[in-house]
């Protein structure tokens, strides 16, 4: 987080008035840095300023008044002719004067900006359940630790699947390459008005991209029964692990179509 404290800096504008609410050398007011991280330490003690001293300590009568003992605070005194100073308090505006901070633009500020990827609207979409929606974004990013995963990390734990078919526990088993949860899944799309053989994960994937486009009421309904299809899988797969609790493929259709409808009433 400190890490990010110049790039946020970079979108603050400090209307500089009397300098009573800044901080004459640690807040980034001086053309977007502070006094110390663009001219170093060594100016606080030519100066003969305090470390807690606010820029109103360099403000005389409405002007500037810098010490010019050397040539860091003369370079100094010389950039701050630039800057008005105002009557009243200090503000500090979010991108240019006059405008409000929100968390969301600083986060559109400071955040890495990827092309969107195709699975985009598939996982993220309008009246979607945030943590289906979580655990449709964890299988899209291979992320789900599964056991064979678990075992490259030198985990000692059986390998195979939960649910009794005896392959490898692996992303593209689990959703929906397994017996089990590819009749889940398979009665799940049913009830969605889709009638097919369920593919291979990224054969599924790319149907469902493809074919799950548009805001009827049956796409909407159908990408949010995958994610939830998928969400009561995991789980019910994690409690076969830790708990040792065991539900039919029955019993899970009757907890995802009791989810959908809880989000449709």
């Amino acid at each position: 987080i400190l890490q990010l404290r110049e790039a946020l800096a970079q979108n603050l504008v400090f209307e500089i008035k009397d300098g009573h609410n800044l901080s004459l050398w640690f807040d980034p007011w001086l053309q977007g840095q502070s006094v110390i991280s663009r001219f170093g330490y060594r100016v606080r003690f030519d100066s003969v300023l305090p470390w807690n001293a606010t820029v109103a300590a360099v403000i005389s009568n409405g002007a500037w008044d810098w010490p010019i003992n050397t040539w860091e605070l003369q370079e100094i005194s010389g950039l701050v002719q630039s800057i008005q100073l105002g009557q009243g308090t200090d503000i500090i505006h979010w991108v240019s004067k006059g405008q409000k901070f929100s968390c969301k633009a600083a986060w559109e500020a400071i955040r890495c900006r990827h092309p969107k990827v195709n699975w985009a609207n598939l996982v993220w979409f309008s009246n979607c359940i945030p943590k289906h929606s979580f655990c449709l974004w964890l299988s899209c990013h291979y992320a789900h630790w599964t056991r064979d995963k678990l075992q490259r990390f030198s985990v000692e734990v059986s390998n195979r699947c939960t649910f009794g078919c005896g392959y490898v526990e692996t992303i593209d088993h689990l959703f929906f390459g397994c017996r089990f949860t590819g009749a889940v899944w398979k009665q799940t799309l049913a009830k969605c008005g889709f009638r097919r053989i369920v593919r291979p994960r990224n054969e599924e994937a790319q149907w469902a991209i493809l074919r799950l486009r548009g805001i009827n009421f049956k796409i909407w309904i159908t990408k949010i029964a995958l994610a939830a299809c998928m969400y009561h899988c995991w789980m019910e797969r994690n409690s076969r692990i830790f708990r040792n609790e065991f539900k039919d493929s029955f019993s899970i259709q009757n907890n995802i179509w009791s989810t959908i409808r809880n989000k449709c009433l």
